[in-house]
């Protein structure tokens, strides 16, 4: 079942990360070169995007994280993450599956991916890897692949599904615990029915599992399929919203396998119960408001660190809509938490601080320091060992209600 619910989940936020990039695969070849970002040309999508060089550096061993192709915003803090660690950290950034030249050829985009990996780990200063973010497709061949080459190396995984536990060391993933968490949350917010908009049959698996979360705190469940993929106007989605809280009254909560701008608006216009889900984060809040708050995207891309000035912004919003108490949301994102944590975990590792590749103790530690290196007081978390598989660890902030 964990197995089903890893790749549901990895699926699902895949799904959602690609929305918010280029849709290469309706684009001519010159709209899909345009839509690349300025680092890459159409000579640099096999070996994307950077030249390594460790000639110039310390002795002391190396962090690879790798990711695939990221949005601006996750580009800044892989920036912020080599600006904390200049001289362990090197990020290893692969093209996404989804552009032009891997259009219905897989096997091309494992092999350049691969290339790019192969490039790096065989430097014998590098010790440690991490994968911080990956398109579901071809996860496993890659994941196999690093532990093949490198038996030694510490692997820790953040995105976690497809037995990626049987060749990582550690494996930290977006946990699929959040969704029962949240509802547990909202229920103490007043929620008394769960709308869930699926617009592809592979979510109707985690319908079911949110629906079993649902029964067990008395709360209504609505499936609503009447979107598609096709048919998912952002205009008709935000008015269903409304119109449903007409229906079932103000204590509703909303969740969509592809969330359109304003997801977290109409709702808490309406005065409903208000958690984004699956990542209940305060940017994606405030970017469904930039308006409203008369904010740009450059003053937003500047304070994606600074969880203060998010802070301030959603009090803003919560008083706009007169929504107190209907807001909850994590005072720092998952990955900014989760990666510098493992970044953490890794250095001790390669630096003979921890002796075991599994510490349970020393992974807290590092969640701690983790929070103090990103400037954000520690608001309350949990750390906890999955129930079947003792590498794989599930962090869980404690949600601010506004």
């Amino acid at each position: 079942m964990k197995k089903l619910i890893g790749v549901i989940l990895l699926i699902f936020i895949s799904f959602i990360i690609t929305s918010c990039e280029a849709q290469v695969s309706s684009q001519s070849l010159e709209q899909a070169v345009d839509s690349l970002p300025e680092h890459q040309s159409l000579d640099q999508t096999k070996t994307l995007p950077l030249d390594i060089s460790l000639d110039d550096m310390d002795e002391k061993g190396k962090v690879v994280v790798f990711s695939t192709s990221s949005i601006t915003e996750e580009s800044l803090f892989y920036s912020h993450i080599q600006s904390i660690y200049p001289d362990r950290v090197i990020l290893c950034i692969a093209p996404s599956p989804w552009y032009w030249k891997y259009q219905n050829n897989a096997e091309l985009w494992v092999e350049d991916t691969w290339s790019l990996i192969e490039r790096t780990i065989s430097n014998e200063l590098v010790k440690a890897f991490i994968i911080k973010s990956f398109h579901w497709s071809d996860y496993i061949e890659i994941i196999s692949k690093v532990r093949e080459y490198h038996p030694d190396i510490l692997l820790i995984d953040m995105v976690g599904s497809i037995d990626s536990h049987l060749y990582s060391d550690l494996v930290i993933p977006f946990s699929d615990l959040v969704f029962g968490r949240a509802i547990k949350q909202a229920k103490l917010m007043g929620l008394e029915t769960f709308v869930f908009y699926v617009y592809w049959e592979e979510m109707m698996s985690l319908a079911e599992i949110i629906r079993t979360e649902c029964e067990k705190h008395g709360i209504a469940f609505i499936m609503d399929t009447q979107f598609s993929i096709a048919t998912a106007n952002p205009d008709n989605i935000l008015s269903d919203i409304g119109e449903k809280i007409r229906q079932y009254g103000n204590n509703t909560m909303f969740i969509s396998n592809a969330s359109p701008v304003g997801f977290s608006r109409v709702p808490l216009e309406n005065g409903a119960v208000t958690i984004f889900l699956p990542y209940p984060e305060m940017i994606n809040v405030i970017r469904d408001h930039t308006f409203f708050l008369n904010l740009d995207d450059k003053t937003i891309e500047a304070n994606i660190f600074n969880y203060n000035w998010q802070q301030e912004r959603i009090k803003e919003i919560v008083a706009m809509h007169n929504a107190v108490g209907r807001l909850a949301v994590w005072r720092i994102p998952f990955e900014h938490v989760a990666l510098t944590a493992a970044i953490e975990y890794a250095i001790s590792y390669l630096d003979g601080e921890i002796e075991s590749t599994m510490d349970f103790d020393a992974l807290y530690e590092s969640f701690i320091r983790a929070f103090e290196l990103l400037d954000s007081p520690n608001t309350g978390f949990e750390l906890l060992r999955d129930e079947e598989f003792d590498n794989i660890f599930h962090f869980l902030q404690e949600f601010l209600v506004f």
